[in-house]
């Protein structure tokens, strides 16, 4: 974020000639940007965070240009020429005309002679000019249409020129005339004759036309030509990468963040990638973000089990294997569904439901690479005009349109509010919701704001008459499910229980089956769960450090960190030698405030407060949840 930073402030940019909302936006992505560097606790998610909205304000910092034909050297209201007076950064430039036919005219003083030529009108398909000087006649829509020249050199670099045309009142007649005569005089210093007159047309009766390809792809946020997209019959958007290009980029360095975005409306496929791709992307520290209106979705290639995708696809070589990256609007069945379902739960569905899919491909094979070996992020757009506090979580929808909790942040990105989702999950339908608690019993309980905030994300049940009983013992069976709702783990697919004193008709069964696979239950030196059996303090601390690992793998504490923090209580010998690595490691972290201000009473049981506290503390301290 540094380079970017660095390359913004050495452009010297002059803020009277932009208009005043794109450079306030450019100015408040910039401090936060600064703000972000300073601060040595910021996370990965803040830094590419403020990367991201850098990169989005830059890149729509609008230019004030008017119809002077000396101040680009080229428009003038019924003519105009492609020159190096264009500014390549790719502002937007906006001129007024007259007339109803627009003649666009290329000069090819500084263009590559090999170069190809496009043009696009609205929302139209593009058109190839050859290079030489040529005139396009385009047709102006009532209103204003916006003009793209795209020009590809020799070597695959794209550079695009935008402007936007709009129709002048019929009294600017002789203006126009005059500005003409600005611009043979322009084309006089050039060597050139006088662009001529434009030829009169009718203005067309306007038809549908397609989404034109104005994909967006940069290469730590400067445009870098490694994709195109076309439209589809059904609006989506496909998107075809080109490895060759992608691999040139990719060539220039380490550590690089890339980014696809489609600003059409709509489902969105990207294609062309391949698992090789994502592995020499890991390898360097590159990303790879993808996004529409809808999303945006981080590929989580470090997170993936790559040969495990591969031995799905019967050992095929990693670059024989295609990867296929989707953001689409659920299926009507689904969002029937969960909207059926939030309506007789209570809660309501903020965000229609959008899938994220990530699949593999062989020979007509597809696969996707299932449980990530680590958090990954992914951000759903929420309406605009929404109040960021009236958000409660992002959840995951099932077949059945019923949800699990994922842990979820509320960002802001440019100028459009995202809940950041983090989870295991590579694919899945995301939404968010609205559900807010306030337990009759919890309200003047020192744990009402943690009892409110888990009971609400669907991590904690009532009592069924708006109590929740917070000084209640747990067992080990409500802790497990706890946990495992809280980390997002929960999912309907749970692997076999394996512990003998667990039912299959237990309604902890999922719980305690999941929380057993990554790792944060045991069982008995009997092979049994004792699930009924309440917790103690100790019991659940090990739990919850274990949950802790699962976020933080890296996380590690030396012998005599963990006696440091141990000594802080005046009780930390009662606490068992198989525990004590747990339990100082959750003090380090700032999850454990002990029972008071020196004692850890690791033997006495676990209140339903006590629970939600250690929970919504561990969530906070990973930055998992916001508050």
């Amino acid at each position: 974020m540094q380079a970017k930073v660095t390359e913004i402030t050495g452009e010297s940019l002059e803020e009277s000639a932009y208009t005043p909302a794109s450079w306030e936006a450019l100015k408040d992505a910039m401090n936060e940007a600064n703000r972000v560097l300073n601060d040595l606790t910021a996370t990965q998610a803040q830094v590419d965070k403020a990367l991201l909205d850098l990169t989005d304000a830059r890149t729509g910092l609008t230019k004030v240009i008017g119809t002077d034909a000396s101040t680009l050297q080229t428009l003038v209201p019924s003519v105009g020429r492609l020159s190096p007076a264009f500014d390549p950064a790719k502002d937007t430039y906006t001129i007024s005309v007259p007339n109803s036919v627009y003649q666009f005219q290329l000069t090819p003083t500084a263009l590559d002679p090999l170069a190809k030529i496009e043009i696009a009108v609205g929302d139209g398909e593009w058109n190839e000019v050859s290079s030489g000087t040529v005139s396009e006649n385009l047709p102006l829509q009532v209103g204003g249409n916006k003009i793209v020249v795209r020009v590809t050199d020799s070597l695959g670099n794209v550079t695009a020129y935008k402007i936007n045309v709009t129709r002048a009142s019929s009294d600017n007649g002789n203006n126009g005339g005059g500005n003409n005569g600005g611009g043979g005089n322009t084309g006089g210093n050039g060597g050139s004759t006088p662009a001529p007159a434009p030829t009169p047309a009718p203005v067309p009766t306007p038809t549908p036309v397609p989404v034109k390809d104005n994909l967006e792809t940069t290469r730590d946020g400067n445009h870098q030509p490694f994709a195109t997209s076309k439209p589809s019959d059904n609006k989506e958007t496909l998107v075809q990468v080109d490895p060759a290009k992608l691999n040139v980029a990719m060539s220039q360095g380490t550590g690089q963040q890339f980014a696809i975005h489609s600003p059409n409306d709509g489902d969105m496929k990207v294609n062309g990638l391949t698992l090789e791709t994502l592995k020499q992307l890991v390898d360097q520290g590159s990303k790879l973000n993808i996004s529409n209106p809808l999303a945006i979705y981080p590929v989580p290639g470090g997170k993936m089990d790559v040969n495990g995708v591969s031995r799905k696809l019967g050992n095929a070589a990693l670059n024989d294997i295609d990867v296929h990256v989707d953001i689409a609007r659920s299926s009507d069945a689904l969002i029937d569904s969960a909207e059926t379902r939030a309506a007789s739960q209570g809660y309501e569905l903020l965000v229609t439901p959008v899938d994220l899919d990530l699949t593999f491909t062989k020979d007509g094979q597809t696969v996707r690479s299932g449980q990530l070996n680590g958090y990954a992020p992914k951000y759903i757009a929420l309406p605009e005009g929404i109040d960021p506090n009236r958000i409660t979580t992002g959840v995951i929808i099932n077949p059945d349109g019923s949800i699990f909790h994922v842990p979820t942040v509320v960002t802001k990105i440019s100028s459009r509010y995202y809940a950041l989702i983090n989870d295991l999950r590579s694919s899945g339908s995301y939404s968010v919701i609205w559900n807010p608690q306030d337990f009759e019993d919890a309200r003047s309980h020192w744990g009402k704001i943690d009892v409110n905030n888990i009971a609400a994300r669907l991590d904690l049940q009532g009592n069924g008459d708006n109590t929740f009983s917070p000084n209640r013992q747990v067992t080990r069976s409500e802790f497990a499910e706890i946990v495992v709702l809280g980390l997002g783990l929960m999912r309907q697919d749970a692997p076999q229980n394996l512990f003998p004193d667990v039912n299959d008709s237990a309604w902890f069964r999922s719980a305690v089956a999941l929380a057993n696979e990554f790792g944060i239950v045991r069982g008995y030196d009997n092979g049994n769960f004792n699930g009924n059996q309440e917790i103690t303090r100790e019991q659940g601390f090990a739990m919850v450090a274990r949950a802790y690992r699962l976020i933080e793998p890296e996380a590690a504490i030396s012998p005599d960190q963990m006696n440091s923090e141990l000594e802080r209580y005046s009780d930390a010998a009662d606490v068992s030698n198989w525990a004590k690595e747990d339990v100082a490691q959750l003090i380090a972290a700032g999850i454990i405030q002990g029972n008071g201000p020196e004692v850890l009473s690791p033997k006495t049981t676990m209140t339903r407060a006590e629970v939600t506290a250690l929970i919504a503390r561990m969530l906070k301290v990973t930055n998992l949840i916001d508050q």
